[in-house]
């Protein structure tokens, strides 16, 4: 990949590199979110909106929740 890049975008990455993890960090996300195209400002309401609700739900003992490896597992098995 590091070969398909210009002269320009080599030095930039040469630059971005010698940067502490946390700003590389920070950077990368600055990045992706570009590659994302428009915000749709409705659908992220709606998902804040989602995410509220499930939170409601656990704080309220209404949910079910399992440990990070059983379900891991879980989606691992489903994705083969």
């Amino acid at each position: 990949m590091l070969n398909m890049m210009n002269a320009r975008a080599k030095k930039v990455l040469g630059e971005a590199l010698q940067l502490p993890i946390t700003e590389r960090a920070d950077l990368v996300h600055e990045l992706l979110t570009t590659l994302d195209g428009d915000v749709d400002a409705d659908a992220e309401d709606a998902w804040g909106e989602e995410i509220d609700r499930r939170v409601q739900r656990v704080l309220a003992g209404e949910g079910v929740s399992y440990p990070v490896d059983e379900a891991l597992a879980h989606i691992r098995a489903n994705l083969r």
